[in-house]
């Protein structure tokens, strides 16, 4: 992934060497990149259990872009690292719904919608995760997968224009379509601590897998 300058934190993980050696091993990251991973492991676990061709949702299935959905994912995210580190965004959605619009005035019905509220890129603060993403036992019936960024109120229109192809690997100026999220119900909170807050919502009749 990129490499921002919204300032740096640090991970640590166990590292085992071919099942001898082990130790502590201190990888530095950028809080970007810390929250584009955190996006990346959500919308993985989304593509997998929902059963997406998220290729074909995002209208990526030309020569220009890969069609593997793991690097598609990881091509998604560092999009959004890199304008969380510009400040251009302030939430992101990922959303599961039907694949022809039927809702009021031609929406799009939506079964699952998972929220992340971006509270902070500095430096500092607890950047533990808190809840796992958990998908409705329907999943797999809403197979139109959207990706939907709000900008931050406060960012220059010249730089949002800015987030196209070549510059970023997608362009970022989404079709004009709405999306009917009346029928969904607050089921779970979670989010990467101090950094972004992530509101899980479904149908009612759909809820959660344990």
């Amino acid at each position: 992934m990129s490499i921002p300058s919204s300032g740096t934190g640090t991970t640590t993980y166990q590292h085992v060497n071919a099942g001898t050696e082990s130790g502590t091993v201190t990888q530095t990251m950028t809080i970007t990149e810390q929250i584009a991973r955190f996006f990346a492991d959500d919308l993985l676990k989304i593509v997998r259990q929902a059963n997406i061709d998220i290729a074909r949702s995002l209208g990526a299935n030309g020569e220009d872009y890969l069609t593997d959905p793991d690097q598609l994912i990881w091509l998604l995210c560092n999009d959004l690292e890199q304008m969380l580190a510009d400040g251009l965004i302030n939430r992101v959605h990922f959303m599961l719904c039907e694949e022809e619009p039927g809702g009021t005035g031609g929406a799009y019905r939506v079964g699952y919608h998972a929220e992340y509220q971006i509270m902070s890129t500095r430096v500092g603060g607890d950047m533990l995760e808190y809840g796992q993403l958990r998908l409705p036992r329907d999943a797999t019936l809403w197979q139109k997968f959207v990706l939907v960024i709000d900008w931050d109120p406060t960012a220059p229109v010249e730089l949002r224009r800015q987030c196209v192809y070549p510059k970023y690997i997608f362009n970022w100026f989404s079709p004009s379509e709405s999306f009917d999220t009346r029928y969904l119900v607050r089921f779970e909170r979670g989010g990467l601590g101090t950094a972004v807050a992530r509101i899980q919502y479904a149908q009612p009749d759909g809820l959660a897998h344990d």
